[in-house]
């Protein structure tokens, strides 16, 4: 049997599988070894084993790997990671961000894990913006992932983020009636966290809600943010305009027949002479 390989084109080749029948030899009958116990003819032969049939061997040539038109010159996945480095980080530390990366010095790097490295980056709440940047380096790939590598030369990965600015300090303008206490127990955010755009507008909900439930409905919250630069730090401040309490003058009730109206009156909460508000 001969096996011969004839190339098609780039990507594709063909197998030729030339067999050659050979004269077929004839097995000698097996010649008993044995003869024991004549009177009753039980014959013990021994027969030498059959050669195990011949089988050609072949070992496939690995796929030829295609470069997308433009993509000349491009690092190809999967990579192999020579160097992990992070830019734009401020406050978080390094390694901080490397242990929320999948991304290890030595290991193969597909271009899965790295979108997944890049999301679990964001999800931490500490950077606006997160992405990554691949640049080759002089170090060969190691003999056991050449074949699976897809580029000749090891990588470095940097993680490229933009860092939120850290609360500095919040301050509360205008609140005369609800304590600055009470107001910091409402809010989400706090000192020395990451600034939370998205927190900050609920934040300014929940001040508001603070005062309705006071009776103050009329009431007013917006917030200002001034960030240092330099120092990556922010100064929160919640500005509230209270406005006049809202007071119940009359309650009318009507269809009252089984039960007084003073009865029905001491069961609610929004009675004469009482503030006005969204209660629970």
């Amino acid at each position: 049997v001969q096996i011969k390989e004839v190339d098609l084109s780039s990507t594709a080749f063909r197998l030729d599988i030339e067999v050659m029948e050979a004269t077929p030899v004839e097995t000698p009958a097996a010649v008993p070894s044995e003869i024991t116990d004549l009177s009753t003819a039980a014959v013990h032969l021994s027969t030498r084993p059959a050669p195990p049939p011949f089988r050609p061997q072949w070992t496939p040539r690995p796929t030829p790997r295609t470069v997308q038109p433009g993509q000349e010159g491009v690092l190809q996945p999967p990579w192999v990671i020579g160097e992990i480095a992070v830019r734009g980080n401020k406050h978080v530390k390094f390694n901080v961000v490397r242990g929320q990366v999948k991304a290890r010095k030595g290991d193969l790097y597909e271009r899965s894990d790295l979108d997944r490295d890049v999301q679990s980056l964001l999800a931490m709440g500490s950077f606006d913006r997160g992405a990554a940047d691949l640049a080759p380096l002089d170090a060969p790939i190691p003999e056991h992932l050449s074949e699976a590598a897809g580029s000749t030369t090891t990588v470095r990965v940097t993680f490229v983020v933009e860092e939120k600015p850290l609360v500095k300090k919040i301050r509360f303008s205008g609140n005369q009636k609800v304590s600055k206490g009470k107001l910091l127990d409402e809010v989400t955010l706090k000192e020395k966290d990451p600034l939370d755009r998205v927190k900050l507008r609920t934040d300014e909900d929940k001040i508001l809600e603070a005062y309705h439930k006071k009776g103050y409905i009329h009431s007013v919250v917006d917030s200002k943010v001034d960030v240092d630069t330099s120092a990556l730090q922010a100064d929160v401040s919640f500005i509230i305009v209270e406005g006049p309490k809202t007071v119940i003058g009359d309650v009318t009730l009507e269809g009252l027949t089984a039960f007084k109206r003073k009865k029905i009156l001491k069961q609610m909460t929004n009675r004469p002479r009482g503030f006005w508000g969204p209660r629970v």
